[in-house]
């Protein structure tokens, strides 16, 4: 009675620790994943899977379904092959709201128009006018606005600059991309977003427009923009190869920034 008591403990002893010595494989859809947690469930007894023939999967805790099993339902398989499957599981998260910084933007340069006026008159391709801005803060553009009293064209296609300054004239330009834009305004304020060219600046800087090309049904074409007359200083040329002039005034030039 006693050998057949002995037998039995040392039989279910045997068959527990065997049970445990199992390399239990877990797999995703049929591929072994490294490093996976095990554990025996109302147990103390837990094991990490290993790498297998160094193949690696990248998972992430949640997008996978659990899959308990026991150890009778381990058995019951292949004894050399009782692996976990676990298969993809999809999850639907609420809305993700993007929201713009709260950053508070502010002007720079003239509210209101100037009452005198910029004439450029049988349009030139080339010809560039711009002002100076003055700033102290570390700033990035936003948008940028110009005044036009009148013209006579259809449409006229301006290239934007922003350059850094040496001597008191233009110098480097600051911006990495061309900034193209084709205006159809015939009075009033005209703009450009410029939120996605990222220009940033701490300094002094100067703004100015190019005119790249026009179009209408007049033997010559012309634009009159905004200027004030008795502050600030403005730069012009004819074209990008003959140098600066700085003259007196203002161009109605502004700027909407955010402070960084």
């Amino acid at each position: 009675m006693h050998k057949f008591i002995i037998i039995l403990i040392l039989n279910i002893l045997f068959n527990a620790i065997s049970a445990y010595c199992h390399i239990i494989k877990v797999q995703i859809d049929n591929n072994i994943l490294p490093y996976s947690n095990n554990e025996m469930i109302y147990q103390n007894i837990g094991a990490t899977s290993i790498l297998h023939n160094n193949l690696q999967t990248n998972t992430s805790k949640g997008n996978y379904k659990s899959n308990l099993r026991s150890i009778v339902d381990l058995r019951l398989q292949n004894i050399n092959d009782p692996n976990t499957i676990l298969h993809n599981k999809k999850h639907k998260i609420s809305d993700i709201v993007v929201q713009p910084s709260k950053r508070k933007a502010y002007i720079l340069g003239p509210r209101n128009p100037g009452k005198t006026t910029w004439a450029w008159c049988n349009i030139l391709k080339g010809a560039e006018i711009g002002r100076l801005i003055t700033n102290k803060d570390k700033i990035v553009i936003c948008k940028f606005y110009f005044y036009i009293r009148e013209t006579n064209c259809d449409s006229i296609l301006y290239k934007l600059k922003f350059f850094n300054i040496k001597n008191q004239m233009p110098d480097s330009i600051i911006n990495n991309e061309e900034i193209l834009f084709k205006s159809k305004e015939k009075k009033g304020w005209e703009s450009i977003c410029l939120f996605n060219y990222n220009i940033i600046i701490n300094h002094d800087f100067i703004v100015t427009l190019e005119i790249v090309n026009s179009w209408g049904n007049v033997k010559e074409k012309s634009i009159h923009l905004s200027k004030l007359r008795n502050r600030g200083i403005s730069y012009k040329r004819q074209s990008s190869h003959i140098p600066w002039l700085k003259f007196a005034g203002e161009m109605s030039y502004k700027l909407e920034v955010s402070k960084l």
